[in-house]
């Protein structure tokens, strides 16, 4: 099952098609050095689980890949144990029982990215093991050198395999640290030498990987430089930076926003894909807890693209919704109205709670009813948050918020599914907190009626250009929409799911017994605040517990 992963990763390489992984690319790339040399022709999918593998895949030099790395495991354990100050028998049970281990030996034989991760870690071991006797001897001569950069070499290799390879990293720079503290009180050492050794140290096993862990995104993005079906978890403008997909729809479009165009609305920072959508069905007059609403038109953010989720750009001051001629661009600061399309009602926002969310207030497009209280409440302020030269709002690049202006309250989606009468779409509501990132939205498809299409790139790249740092960032952030913030998992915050059916909502979630994880998360912070304590007292020859 697990070959998947390296499986079909494997396949997009060779098809040069986009995609977005759980783990770092490293392994990844190394199976599809292998696979290339070995003369893997891009045919098999690797899927669905149990599909029989042809004969032209060369997956025996792809399995002897990972058992070669396997095999290495065994000397470098046993060089571990010689510098640990074992002796040649002790070393020898402790390879014995990793060559007999079958759990190891099965992961071996498979096409996995676990052999690698362990080679890596303990190899990154070993280099700071003989870099720590180097310390103690002959501190910064051309071995220890030599084994700073080995260690961070490996380090690099183990957390861009998986990422809990940063539990190797965090244990080397803890004994790093107790190494230092060490070290300061020998009186030989002089200071300059203790800030030298943690200025290399810090190149050695903080910068040197950072560089290669970005190094080897470089490649992957250089691997896959076209569309693919994970695409719409990436925002518009990293879509848009692929060739094929977005970038072949929006290629021509204009890219200045005018008082008539016509456009559709993305929120950015969300982890799946939500389009500003609207249509003719009306709120439910009372909610199941008693609540009333407005009765208005149902406003969303919708997950697929659809007509209704297109908007006219509006000037308040002007009778119609029609492009105006000349062409004056929508500014930062402009106050404006949208328009929905299909059924020609304005956005607007009021007083009234969210069906969902009732901390929130409640998105609809206006409906003029003959009996009612409502007031249209349809002006939206403009906020661009990363403004031009000019202050114009342009396509995929500008982040926007809108404000609504009655209330001052900023338009985002919580997050929540409506019930069944919403269609089980995403909720839209006004936020307060106007400096939420959920609340920015850029415009992804954009015409102007009456403009011919613009050629603003190079249709036959069918890309836009983004910087591969702006790409490296948003690859380091994304996330799928049921994933969980590591932080939150000592003190149970949230839930891991397992398992998810989109028709009828079940779910599986992984969550902890709470007295138990609670406690111990609160305990671990009070010793490890105490060890410190305590530790820093010893320094100050402040015996208050013996030996």
């Amino acid at each position: 099952f697990d070959e998947i992963l390296a499986g079909k990763a494997l396949f997009m390489y060779k098809r040069g098609i986009f995609f977005i992984d759980a783990f770092p690319p490293l392994a990844k790339l190394l199976y599809t050095f292998v696979g290339n040399f070995a003369g893997y022709n891009g045919n098999f999918t690797f899927e669905p689980v149990g599909t029989a593998i042809p004969p032209d895949v060369p997956i025996q030099a792809l399995r002897s890949f990972s058992a070669f790395f396997a095999t290495l495991h065994i000397p470098v354990i046993y060089a571990i144990m010689q510098r640990l100050g074992h002796s040649r028998t002790t070393a020898s049970i402790a390879c014995m029982l990793v060559i007999f281990d079958n759990a190891l030996l099965t992961q071996s034989r498979f096409m996995l990215l676990e052999p690698i991760l362990l080679f890596f870690i303990l190899a990154s071991l070993y280099c700071y093991l003989t870099l720590r006797t180097e310390s103690h001897t002959r501190l910064f001569s051309p071995k220890w050198f030599r084994y700073l950069f080995l260690t961070g070499l490996c380090l690099c290799g183990a957390v861009s395999t998986k990422y809990c390879g940063l539990y190797t990293m965090m244990y080397i720079v803890i004994l790093a640290a107790y190494d230092l503290w060490l070290l300061i009180a020998d009186r030989s050492i002089k200071t300059k030498h203790l800030w030298s050794y943690c200025g290399f140290c810090f190149g050695g096993f903080i910068v040197v990987p950072v560089i290669l862990y970005a190094l080897q995104f470089y490649i992957h993005l250089q691997m896959v430089p076209r569309s693919g079906p994970q695409d719409q978890l990436m925002s518009s403008k990293f879509q848009a930076s692929l060739k094929g997909g977005l970038a072949s729809v929006i290629i021509d479009q204009p890219k200045e926003i005018v008082y008539g165009s016509k456009i559709t609305l993305r929120q950015i920072y969300t982890s799946h894909p939500c389009w500003l959508h609207s249509h003719a069905q009306i709120y439910p007059i009372k909610y199941p807890d008693g609540r009333g609403s407005s009765g208005q038109q149902q406003v969303t953010c919708y997950t697929y693209k659809d007509p209704n989720n297109w908007w006219i750009i509006k000037d308040p001051n002007s009778i119609n919704s029609s492009v105006e001629l000349p062409h004056r661009p929508v500014k930062d600061g402009d106050i404006i109205q949208l328009v929905h399309i299909k059924t020609n009602r304005t956005l607007n926002s009021h007083n009234v709670a969210s069906p969902v969310t009732p901390t929130h207030q409640e998105v609809a497009c206006f409906i003029e009813y003959n009996k009612t209280n409502l007031v249209k409440q349809d002006l939206w302020k403009l906020k661009i948050e990363n403004p031009n030269e000019n202050g114009t709002w342009n396509q995929i690049d500008s982040r926007i918020r809108l404000i609504h202006l009655k209330t001052n309250q900023a338009l985002t989606a919580s997050g929540k599914q409506l019930p069944n009468w919403g269609f089980y779409q995403m909720e839209v509501v006004t936020d307060k907190n106007l400096h939420s990132d959920n609340t920015l939205w850029n415009v992804e498809e954009h015409k102007i009626d009456g403009v011919a299409m613009q050629k603003r790139y190079n249709k036959a790249d069918e890309s836009i250009p983004m910087s591969f740092i702006d790409r490296f960032y948003e690859l380091q952030t994304a996330d799928h929409e049921f994933a969980s913030d590591a932080a939150s998992w000592p003190f149970l915050k949230s839930t891991f799911i397992f398992w998810f059916n989109t028709q009828d909502q079940r779910q599986i979630h992984l969550i902890g017994n709470p007295l138990t994880w609670w406690t111990c998360s609160c305990i671990l912070g009070i010793y490890v605040a105490l060890a410190i304590f305590y530790m820093a007292l010893e320094r100050r020859q402040i015996f208050v517990l013996n030996k």
